[in-house]
């Protein structure tokens, strides 16, 4: 798991700032409302870019379906907007996307927490819809981690899959402060 060593050193600021943003879980209306416009613009970005992968049977499990219309329908039931796009980001080769799914299949995990906080809040509560698919299935974050352990921890592959998940971090970093600002 040498890489995954790497990129969790790599990306460990970031991920502690966005960690921090939500440490109290979305027990609120604007910390949800936070999240989903933040992570619309991240997963809208990230699908945009990946989108060369799709047909390649190797990615397919880790791109099809689309989770950007799940965050759009929380939206629309909300009646939020969604934020402005971010650029598309492009990846170069698959250990870069792999760098992008560490960051988002990672959120998985949070997503977890999070629908449980959701459910502790009193009275019914919408826009969950996204959540639940992306926390549904914990065994993507183990076949992620056995991809992960496939490559090699120095080299050209190693980098790309570093820089994957700097960028992805950072556009989730900025997606959400602008959602925390216009919210």
């Amino acid at each position: 798991m040498a890489l995954l060593t790497r990129l969790r050193g790599a990306t460990e600021a970031v991920h502690a700032r966005i960690d921090a943003r939500f440490s109290n879980g979305l027990l609120d209306a604007p910390s949800h409302a936070c999240y989903l416009r933040g992570m619309q613009r991240t997963v809208d970005a990230f699908e945009r870019g990946s989108a060369r992968f799709h047909a390649e049977p190797e990615w397919r499990d880790w791109l099809v379906p689309a989770r950007s219309p799940l965050l759009e329908s929380d939206l629309a039931e909300l009646e939020l907007p969604a934020l402005t796009l971010a650029p598309a980001l492009e990846f170069d080769d698959g250990p870069g996307l792999l760098g992008a799914l560490y960051v988002l299949e990672g959120s998985a995990q949070g997503a977890r927490m999070m629908m449980h906080q959701l459910r502790q809040r009193p009275g019914p509560v919408g826009g969950v819809h996204f959540l639940q698919a992306h926390a549904d299935d914990p065994r993507r974050w183990r076949a992620l981690l056995a991809r992960l352990d496939g490559v090699e921890d120095d080299g050209a592959a190693a980098a790309s899959a570093e820089l994957g998940a700097m960028r992805t971090f950072a556009l989730a970093e900025d997606s959400f402060a602008l959602a925390a600002e216009r919210t």
